[in-house]
């Protein structure tokens, strides 16, 4: 039996209001964006085929996947790319949510640019290659933690909503203590956050906020990063230079891998650890959506059947926070 929240999102388009429910399973496209350098930077999270891309995409969508997280600068262009091929005709069906705000200025040097000429210039550039008139969802992405947003001029997003041309807008915060700055801002529809088992600091001062119901909610990296998984129980990760996990310092993910080895309970129940990460997620009702990223058919697979075995029992959710009390002291 499919177990899902479902939300509704208002769409108000030229000819109608259209009602879409938002899956609570969502689709994360960062992955099959492939490697990409930008601003001198890895981004990427390695090579993607994207045969294989294009098929998680129909699978998920056959089983009813409707929420896409992807970004512009994600293969600087080349997942909006890949989900319209796969949809095709079906592209207005879905709930697309699409993120601006970062701006490369040479091969070695990128900015964060928030201003209403390259919104509204990358906005144009990303329906073009989603092949829409309007995006649900337009997120800031990850701007710093201590954007003055008392400051920003919100004009030429609700010109572009007036326009129809976006539906809403929201942040893709760079860490919690950003999304908690926003909630009182009731402009800002949507927070997209990071939140899986090793990292749950949104809990406390940002989902337990009075606010929170009035914003859309989506979880990113519910799978941190793909550590939560079974094959790290008995190896460490070796990630490719074209993969940004690369770069990761090393007593961080040493950090990560031993904290996943703490909860080798998970690993026993059906679908293993990982199955058990996107349950934990699904578990919080105050999430509207999670993005694990899929780059196969296997990887949708495993997580629908995460989410055919619905939420973890409150003593297994107790025994995490047990577990995995906190984050490393550096983040």
């Amino acid at each position: 039996r499919r177990i899902k929240k479902e939300i509704i999102i208002l769409h108000y388009t030229k000819s109608s209001i259209l009602n879409k429910n938002v899956s609570k399973l969502g689709f994360g496209t960062l992955q099959i964006g492939g490697p990409t350098i930008f601003g001198g930077k890895q981004i990427g999270m390695g090579k993607v085929d994207q045969k294989q891309a294009i098929n998680s995409i129909n699978l998920a969508v056959e089983n009813g996947i409707n929420f896409f997280d992807t970004a512009d600068i994600y293969g600087k262009g080349l997942s909006e790319t890949i989900l319209t091929k796969a949809l095709g005709s079906r592209i207005n069906d879905v709930i697309i949510c699409t993120k601006f705000g970062n701006r490369e200025l040479s091969e070695h040097k990128s900015s964060y640019d928030f201003s209403s000429h390259w919104l509204e210039s990358v906005l144009n550039e990303s329906l073009k290659r989603l092949r829409r008139d309007y995006i649900d969802i337009f997120l800031f992405h990850s701007p710093p933690d201590d954007f003055d947003w008392n400051q920003y001029d919100f004009t030429a997003l609700e010109k572009l909503k007036d326009q129809g041309k976006i539906i809403s807008y929201g942040v893709s915060c760079h860490s919690y203590r950003g999304a908690e700055r926003l909630l009182n801002f009731e402009n800002i529809s949507a927070l997209e956050f990071i939140y899986n088992i090793i990292d749950r600091r949104i809990e406390s001062k940002v989902l337990n906020h009075q606010n929170i119901k009035n914003k859309t909610t989506i979880a990113r990296v519910p799978l941190c990063m793909g550590f939560l998984s079974g094959k790290y129980f008995k190896q460490f990760p070796n990630y490719n230079s074209n993969d940004f996990r690369s770069n990761i310092k090393r007593e961080h993910s040493d950090w990560i891998v031993e904290s996943v080895r703490k909860l080798g309970f998970l690993n026993k129940l059906e679908g293993g650890i990982s199955a058990s990460a996107i349950r934990f997620c699904l578990s919080n009702d105050k999430i509207s959506t999670i993005i694990p990223g899929m780059r196969n058919t296997e990887q949708v697979q495993r997580n629908l059947e995460a989410e055919n075995l619905g939420p973890l029992s409150l003593t297994e959710i107790e025994r995490i926070r047990y577990l995995i009390p906190d984050v490393h002291p550096d983040w």
